[in-house]
């Protein structure tokens, strides 16, 4: 067999998806394992593509995926691990590997990035909140109005997205991580300056009080209970 057909052979061993939108590919980017959804575009032939797909190579996942008798037009739920790879010319792209538990659904909803962003959030203020440890089978036992300040502070630290700052700002005003290591601080030249000086002021206004043991804090940071997924 020549070289040539060889090249082609392997290069139809690719499963192209659509993500019907561009939301998806947001999500993939995060280089994480989670539920993803889909819809099948071609199981034999490597397709050009477009902006909305994502090309799927490791052979083990393109054989349980033909397992499934998945045909072009079905649309899908499953879990996978994303990942970047390097094309020939050096650019960069994602993909997907560890595919399992798929299922055959009717239609998916894509999450809009704000609702991607406002979930992160909302677990940034569980991961920060007093009663942490003792919440009853998920049931929240902290104040309604409490915990909705909270989400509307972060949210407004950054509109549109979700960074570091918004996890460090979070640690600071109700744990004050920061001010127990020397405090946060920018040159003014710095890019980054502005949240930084706001952190600081918000901290200064609101949370209780109370100091998280830093110690503590950064490990409850660093390792936290929900993935991080970050939105720029």
């Amino acid at each position: 067999m020549s070289k040539r057909k060889k090249k082609k052979q392997k290069q139809q061993q690719a499963v192209s998806m659509s993500d019907q939108n561009g939301q998806q590919r947001d999500y993939l980017k995060l280089d994480n394992f989670g539920v993803y959804f889909a819809k099948v575009v071609s199981i034999e032939e490597n397709q050009a593509g477009s902006e909305d797909h994502v090309n799927i190579f490791n052979t083990k996942d393109i054989k349980i995926l033909k397992e499934k008798n998945l045909q072009p037009g079905y649309k899908i739920c499953f879990m996978a691990q994303s990942y970047e790879y390097k094309r020939k010319d050096g650019s960069a792209d994602f993909s997907l590997c560890d595919i399992s538990d798929i299922e055959i659904v009717d239609d998916y909803d894509i999450p809009t990035k704000e609702e991607l962003i406002d979930e992160q959030i909302r677990n940034l203020v569980c991961e920060v909140c007093l009663y942490d440890d003792s919440c009853d089978c998920g049931v929240c036992i902290a104040d309604k109005n409490e915990v909705q300040e909270k989400f509307d502070i972060l949210k407004n630290l950054q509109p549109g997205k979700f960074t570091p700052f918004t996890v460090m700002a979070a640690y600071e005003i109700w744990g004050k991580l920061f001010s127990q290591l020397g405090g946060l601080s920018s040159d003014k030249d710095d890019p980054n300056f502005p949240v930084i000086q706001e952190i600081k002021r918000l901290s200064s206004i609101y949370g209780t009080g109370y100091i998280w043991p830093a110690h503590d804090a950064l490990a409850h940071m660093m390792y936290p209970e929900f993935p991080r997924k970050y939105f720029f």
